[in-house]
């Protein structure tokens, strides 16, 4: 048997197109190879593993599992299938790297659940935020007491997809994707609240309007605002839109009883001059420590940084936000509890 220190984690990646990228940083970390790819367009597998020199490739995810070596899935595709595709991965005896967000349901949230807790297999969600720099400082002086109590916390989520491309006539714009700006990409917010506060929510409400994109071009709003008053009573505002004429935005407030983070700058008092200004090179998305993270997990068989208790909650925070958009009343999310 391999000593821990020896290991290699084998990588077979769902979903090319997304997952590519995947590919140089699992190998550049030094202790996972990529094995195999698997796309439902099959020569983009092909194309993909030729160039990378991945020597197995699949149109079918089912056959990949039947891969005897194979160690660790990256499911990367729509959002329709990460469950189906975790959950086979999981009952096949693979641990999973799953794409947020987790599912497109409660139901499929459950099932997920359930599944880690019964095949004792790691799940780890996608939410690259926590790896943020800026944001994991911002994290620690929360912790640290910094800030005092928190009670406010605020994060945009404002990308206009179509610009790039990938929203009306995409996946994004099926309904059986249920691929909201809060789904999809506010999702990102609300986990940066859960963690940042340590706290899971206790309702929401929010309004939405539909002005950018007609019903056949993108079947949902296209705008959300939505509050969530957690546990502890602090409150989260979240304003999520694929309709802006903005190429992205996204701008982190927190506000404790003894301190402020706003525009990028800690405030200790109303002094503007006194004011700490965070000058901290954000290189995108930071994937190299969550694989890191990711791969430590899988061999050192310890909890993954983001759980599945984690992907649940921030989801079913999102399908309660969309809740209250459907009967305008406010919404208890499922809270998933995890083991002490």
């Amino acid at each position: 048997m391999k000593q821990k220190k020896d290991m290699k984690i084998n990588v077979g990646i769902v979903g090319v197109r997304g997952g590519k990228t995947f590919i140089d940083t699992f190998r550049e970390s030094g202790k996972a190879e990529v094995i195999a790819l698997c796309d439902i367009i099959e020569q983009r597998a092909k194309t993909v593993a030729d160039e990378k020199k991945v020597p197995h490739r699949f149109r079918n995810y089912e056959e990949m599992l039947e891969l005897k070596d194979l160690d660790l899935v990256v499911v990367r595709t729509n959002d329709q299938f990460h469950a189906p595709i975790s959950l086979a991965a999981l009952e096949a005896g693979k641990d999973v790297f799953v794409e947020k967000p987790m599912a497109t349901s409660v139901a499929d949230l459950e099932r997920m659940v359930r599944t880690v807790e019964e095949t004792g297999r790691i799940l780890m969600v996608n939410y690259i935020l926590r790896y943020n720099p800026i944001y994991k400082l911002v994290k620690r002086q929360v912790d640290k007491g910094m800030l005092g109590e928190p009670f406010y916390i605020q994060r945009e989520y404002l990308h206009n997809l179509d610009a790039e491309g990938i929203l009306t006539c995409e996946w994004r714009s099926d309904k059986g994707e249920n691929h909201t700006p809060i789904t999809g990409g506010g999702c990102h917010a609300i986990d940066c609240f859960r963690w940042m506060l340590n706290d899971e929510a206790e309702e929401v409400f929010a309004y939405g309007s539909k002005k950018a994109f007609c019903e056949e071009d993108y079947p949902f709003h296209d705008s959300i605002i939505a509050l969530i008053k957690f546990r502890k009573g602090a409150i989260g505002k979240i304003h999520a839109s694929f309709g802006c004429i903005l190429k992205y935005y996204a701008d982190l407030q927190v506000m404790g009883t003894e301190g402020s983070f706003v525009g990028n700058k800690f405030y200790y008092s109303t002094n503007e001059q006194e004011a700490l200004s965070i000058d901290i090179d954000y290189p995108g998305h930071p994937f190299e420590p969550m694989v890191k993270d990711l791969l430590d997990s899988v061999i050192e068989r310890t909890p993954p940084a983001i759980d599945v208790y984690d992907g649940a909650n921030a989801s079913a925070i999102a399908f309660a936000i969309m809740e209250s958009l459907r009967t305008n009343k406010p919404v208890k999310p499922k809270v998933f509890e995890k083991p002490v």
